[in-house]
């Protein structure tokens, strides 16, 4: 073995270094792969898909899909209400500033995605019980602060989203998805 071949084995252990380094850098400051769990973005997403999150995004807009940090777990879930928002849920609908919901993401909303609900309905309105008997308001009032976001899911009956946990600070988002690559005959930029 001559110091040529010597040589050539670092450089190739040196590149596989650098290439790692880049790759690490990519993932934690510009793009991360995010893989969907559970079911609680279907239409739009489903289990297994898998997405790019813009770690660099410069603002986020009512409708768009993010990337947050709860509790040191990540959920992905949709922006429905911005900072100084009102958020009120009456009658299996939501309103934004005491205007209906985009009819895009109108979607019936029970008060808690995690339980089973059946929508009734009487002289006085909607209400709902659920599998236990319990009848249970459907109205709640969500204030969003500064700074914070409400997020909820696109399967509103199966969502363990703000409706449950409060909104969410801009500081916990930590990207935007941008495009969907998994499975290919869905493939889709956002």
């Amino acid at each position: 073995m001559d110091i040529k071949d010597s040589t050539k084995g670092y450089l190739k252990i040196f590149g596989i270094i650098i290439a790692m380094m880049m790759v690490l850098f990519f993932r934690k400051n510009i793009c991360e792969r995010v893989i969907i769990n559970g079911q609680s973005m279907e239409a739009n997403f489903h289990e297994s898909d898998v997405c790019w999150s813009d770690k660099r995004y410069k603002s986020i807009d009512r409708y768009d899909v993010v990337v947050a940090k709860v509790n040191d777990k990540l959920i992905i879930k949709r922006v429905i209400g911005l900072p100084g928002d009102v958020i009120r849920i009456m009658d299996g609908t939501v309103y934004i500033n005491d205007e209906k919901i985009d009819s895009e993401y109108d979607f019936e909303t029970y008060p808690d995605g995690t339980k089973e609900y059946k929508k009734c309905e009487s002289d006085k309105g909607y209400y709902y019980i659920t599998n236990d008997g319990e009848e249970v308001s459907d109205k709640a009032v969500f204030i969003c602060g500064d700074n914070e976001y409400f997020l909820m899911g696109d399967n509103r009956q199966h969502s363990a989203d703000c409706r449950l946990i409060g909104a969410i600070d801009g500081e916990d988002i930590t990207g935007k998805i941008v495009a969907r690559f998994y499975p290919f005959n869905r493939v889709k930029l956002f």
